[in-house]
């Protein structure tokens, strides 16, 4: 596919004839190279809407003589470089050709164009610029990241460099444009009206009546998306899938006030859901959809850390109801079904692993081949989920158990494959053993994951916290 520097368009006066015999050599597409002017070595953002509002400009000239294939914009760069895939309209070739003559003007490095033609192409561009609400974009991209620019800061630099009132400036803009004070700008994609979604630099706010599926699969390119029901627990938003800190939901009070402003209603109903890819974050409000891409996920061992903490409460607050003064169990109470069954409600509510992956394998005498359970992990960001082996031992008269009970672990973890083998047992689990244990876990061959085990006193402790599971067998 041939490409065309649009600055080389200008600085070699390049032909409108010679523009025509390219495009018809490349029917089927060509790319357009362009660059940006300002971004990369300036530090005033109205040079960034600048740079911006041409390409946009650009763009939406070109666009009504072609078909857009692809977008792409290069930033380790200097200058950061454009690469816009055009399909040329066959009727239109004569007129598209025109166009990259005339839009080529803007990006000219080494020569100067015709005064008249230039001054002609800023006034254009000052219409665009000044009628960007009534366009109806064929493409966003460059258009949304000049109101960016110009809501999160330009507008002030505008106000503080270009006018004597600065404060009635803004007012000014405010009074007409409400959500530019919050941080938002209504939208420019294409078919969709501008009041239905609000964008912002930390998040986007949707309609209820608009397909939020459809939408990030078109604009966010998230395809497939599914949400999972969340919980805010204090600080935590959380499903069975993973936590997120809520204070990672940027500027979220700023969000709901402006929502409660458009609407005219406040409240406090929220209904938190998180993608099942963990890539977003939907709150239903008021109406409305807000859409959060950016958030930081609680680390693995950060969330066990908060099991360890929430069952210590647990157990506290259970001594303080008088709802369990008890830690030791009667284990003779209990037969090798039951402690599988005991171990498998454990299973069931541990964080760390997905509830509905367990199998328990047949009754606790079963030829079993060493597996009483086998679990999978919850999958993690960027890490499948893992297979666990869980081996029961109810043991009666030792009080402790050791390697040679279970001296089969290591054929049992090479034949099913395991990545992880979990004993839980109500004896305290032998030096030795914990020794084998550990050894499977260096081992490069093995990899395997053995250090998550229930002896007694992990059992003993966390049923001391979970009561009802305590009572149900005990």
């Amino acid at each position: 596919m041939d490409t065309i520097e649009l600055h080389h368009v200008a600085d070699n006066n390049i032909s409108q004839e010679g523009l025509i015999s390219f495009i018809n050599r490349n029917l089927n597409g060509f790319i357009v190279k362009a660059h940006y002017s300002y971004i990369g070595c300036c530090q005033s953002c109205i040079d960034v809407m600048q740079d911006h509002l041409e390409m946009a400009f650009i763009t939406e000239r070109l666009l009504q003589y072609s078909k857009l294939n692809s977008y792409e914009r290069v930033y380790n760069t200097y200058p950061p470089q454009i690469f816009i895939t055009l399909t040329p309209n066959v009727d239109d070739i004569v007129l598209l050709a025109k166009t990259l003559v005339y839009v080529s003007i803007l990006k000219v490095e080494e020569t100067d164009p015709p005064t008249e033609l230039m001054e002609d192409l800023m006034i254009e561009l000052q219409d665009f610029e000044d009628n960007i609400e009534q366009i109806t974009f064929k493409f966003s991209d460059e258009i949304e990241d000049y109101y960016a620019n110009y809501v999160n800061q330009g507008i002030y630099e505008i106000a503080s460099e270009f006018t004597e009132d600065e404060n009635e400036y803004l007012s000014s803009c405010f009074n007409k444009n409400p959500e530019w004070q919050y941080g938002f700008w209504k939208n420019h994609f294409p078919n969709i009206p501008k009041e239905s979604v609000y964008l912002s630099s930390f998040c986007w706010i949707i309609k209820n009546d608009v397909d939020v599926s459809l939408m990030l699969s078109k604009y966010s390119k998230i395809e497939n998306i599914t949400f999972n029901d969340a919980a805010l627990i204090r600080n935590l938003v959380i499903n069975d899938f993973t936590a997120i800190n809520f204070d990672s939901l940027a500027n979220f009070n700023e969000t709901i006030s402006f929502i409660d402003k458009t609407t005219g209603v406040s409240n406090t109903d929220f209904v938190f859901q998180i993608s099942q890819n963990i890539d977003t974050v939907k709150i239903s409000y008021s109406g409305y959809f807000i859409i959060y891409f950016n958030f930081r996920v609680i680390r693995e061992d950060a969330i066990r850390q908060l099991y360890n903490e929430a069952s210590l409460l647990k157990e506290k607050f259970s001594i303080l109801l008088g709802l369990s003064r008890e830690v030791s169990c009667d284990w003779n109470l209990l037969t090798d079904e039951s402690f599988e069954e005991l171990c498998y409600d454990i299973i069931y509510n541990d964080i760390r692993f997905d509830n509905s992956t367990i199998r328990k394998m047949g009754k606790s005498k079963s030829r079993d081949g060493g597996r009483d359970m086998v679990v999978y992990t919850k999958p993690q960001p960027g890490d499948s989920a893992k297979k666990y082996i869980v081996q029961c031992k109810l043991l009666q008269k030792s009080s402790s158990l050791t390697k040679s009970i279970m001296k089969n672990v290591s054929n049992v973890i090479m034949e099913y494959e395991a990545d992880g083998y979990m004993i839980m047992t109500n004896a305290v689990i032998d030096s030795g053993l914990y020794d084998m244990l550990d050894s499977f876990n260096r081992n490069p061959k093995m990899k395997t994951d053995t250090k998550i085990n229930y002896s007694k006193l992990e059992l003993e402790r966390y049923l001391a916290g979970h009561n009802k599971i305590k009572q149900r067998y005990f």
